[in-house]
């Protein structure tokens, strides 16, 4: 299955993503921490837009599960470290948008390691949708991205035959105890 069918972009926001009830509290945290209404986050209509072939959900999802599906070819990520380590465990592409604590530097890593692209901020530090989409395009669409992508496969392998090697080990270890 080549890239074309790579047409799945898996959006998760964090903790910070929520209904509007919970946003002034988010937002009492940090002065610096954005936090994002779903509903105020998305164009007028795209709920309705995207209703027969996407879907859109508020709370848990199953993101490992969906990062390891063959479809999934990208992933917009506020970047904590088990969501860096997941996407590249499963050669997804990262399109990171970092908030608070390590996020930052874990963006950081991903963009410097070829693994993802960080969408820029504007002069205030705030996200706009004209560069989360120019990220997003840049990762997953466009030829440009092909080495992210590319890069971001080989880690996945490398991960997967690692995991490999350590169960074998493993399984070693036990087989070695049994004979005792």
């Amino acid at each position: 299955m080549g890239d074309l069918y790579k047409n799945i972009l898996f959006a998760r926001g964090g903790s910070l993503v929520g209904k509007r009830e919970g946003r002034e509290r988010g937002r009492s945290r940090s002065s610096r921490q954005s936090h994002v209404v779903l509903e105020e986050a998305l164009s007028k209509g795209f709920l309705e837009k995207v209703r027969d072939r996407g879907l859109v959900t508020e709370g848990w999802a199953p993101q490992i599960r969906i990062l390891a599906h063959p479809t999934c070819g990208g992933f917009v990520s506020h970047c904590g470290w088990s969501s860096v380590m997941e996407s590249k465990k499963f050669g997804v592409p990262i399109i990171a948008m970092p908030m608070h604590l390590d996020e930052p530097f874990n963006a950081r890593l991903v963009e410097d390691f070829g693994d993802g692209l960080e969408v820029m901020r504007n002069e205030s530090g705030d996200l706009e949708r004209e560069e989360i989409a120019k990220a997003i395009k840049a990762v997953v669409v466009e030829e440009g991205g092909e080495c992210v992508r590319n890069k971001v496969k080989e880690v996945g392998v490398g991960i997967g035959n690692k995991g490999d090697e350590d169960v074998d080990e493993v399984e070693d270890a036990i087989v070695k105890l049994c004979r005792l």
